[in-house]
Order: C-alpha cells, then structure tokens, then sequence
C-alpha cells in the first residue's frame, strides 16, 4: 500500500492506494516552520484510516509546505517513520508535488495558490522553486494570507466598502484586540490570516473584491514569473 500526501499550512490531503483500495482524508496541515515531530504524530495517530493501515503501508510520499531543506524534511519523515515503521519515506517540498501533478514529465512552469504563494519551473526531472519565495510576512503574493491581511487592515482602516464592512463583522465578529491578539501573540498566524480569504467568494459581485483578486494575481505574477523566470529562460 502507497501513501501519497499533500501538506500547506492549513490542511493536508492523503491518498492510501493499493490494488483494490483507495481512501482519501484530510488533516490539519503539517509545516515543519510550524509542526514539531510530536505536533506531527499526534495528528496522525488520532486519525482512524491511518491506524487501521499504517502497518499495511509499504511506501509514503509527503509533499509539504516548509519542507525546503535537509533539517525540515527529516523533522517530518522522522514523525512518518514513528507511525509507518515499514514503510519507505520521501518527504519533499510543496511544489515538486505540484510540478508532478501539473507537468507530468513536460517542462513547464507551476503554482501554488493557497495558505502561501510559490512558483517553480519544472524541467521534466527537477523543480526550481521561485527565488521570491518570502513567506507570509515579505511575500505570498495572491496568496490567502495576502488577502486575508488585506480585508483585515481594510475593515480595521474602515476603509472597506459599508455594506461589505457590516457583512465582515457579522461573520468574524473582529475588533483590533482579537487580531493583534492571534498574529501577534499566539502561533500559525499565516493559518490565521488566511481564514479570512474565502470571505472574498461570498461577494465577487463587489469592485472592492474583483479589484483586489485583480491586483494580488497580477502581483504574484509579476513577483513571481516574469521577474523570477524570464530572464532565465
């Protein structure tokens, strides 16, 4: 049985594959800037199809956020190898995953757009992650924390449209306590601040909303692929 999992910061999918079974969960997401092996067991163990098959498990292939060098990777496939004690491990970062899913073997250029923000190109073989890659605080353009901080310091400023104002309020009930309270005083605040994004689903209708998708995305291109890529190519 193969285990192949895709991990950002706020969520991870997992696939358990063999010839006659296939289960798909979700899990919190596990990033090693985050997660210590315990934080990442504990999650694990307390999920039911992992317990029934994790001595079936024969192979785990982990692609996650965070996982950029040696010191990360081995936190997490430490924390696999406490749980699937038979099991073959590779533990990569994020975007060769999504170069695989995306680019199969063809050259080509892939992104993620969640929690965080990344680009690489892909040569058929390896990926080649965007220098740009700053995280949440300098980077992660059009990502769900760039808009996320966006709607909160809009709403704060009150400089948010009235009707969609009132509408935020009414969902997260926020007041500046709360928000310096969770991104500055407590952890995963880049899971936080991301929370706040598929508010923007709710009203594409608005220019406030459109215009700000318009200027993340083009930002993110931008930061991302023409000035990242193009002069390399």
């Amino acid at each position: 049985m193969i285990l192949i999992a895709y991990s950002g910061s706020s969520k991870a999918d997992w696939v358990l594959q063999s010839d006659c079974t296939k289960i798909a969960f979700q899990t919190i997401g596990m990033n090693p800037f985050l997660f210590s092996e315990r934080d990442v067991v504990k999650v694990l163990q307390q999920n039911p199809g992992v317990q029934r098959y994790q001595d079936e498990v024969k192979e785990v292939y982990f692609f996650g956020a965070g996982c950029l060098n040696p010191d990360r990777r081995e936190r997490i496939s430490n924390a696999l190898s406490m749980i699937f004690t038979y099991a073959f491990i590779s533990v990569e970062q994020d975007i060769l995953g999504v170069s695989y899913a995306t680019c199969g073997t063809n050259k080509g250029f892939s992104c993620i757009l969640g929690t965080g923000s990344n680009s690489a190109y892909f040569d058929g073989l390896d990926a080649y992650p965007s220098k740009n890659g700053l995280g949440y605080i300098l980077g992660d353009e059009g990502s769900a924390v760039y808009f996320g901080k966006k709607l909160i310091k809009d709403f704060l400023y009150g400089t948010m449209p009235t009707r969609l104002r009132k509408a935020f309020f009414d969902t997260y009930r926020l007041n500046k306590e709360d928000v310096v309270k969770y991104i500055y005083r407590k952890n995963m605040a880049n899971v936080y601040l991301g929370s706040f994004a598929p508010f923007m689903s709710e009203y594409l209708d608005s220019v406030y909303i459109t215009d700000l998708l318009y200027v993340g995305f083009d930002e993110f291109i931008k930061m991302n692929i023409q000035c990242d890529f193009c002069s390399t190519l």
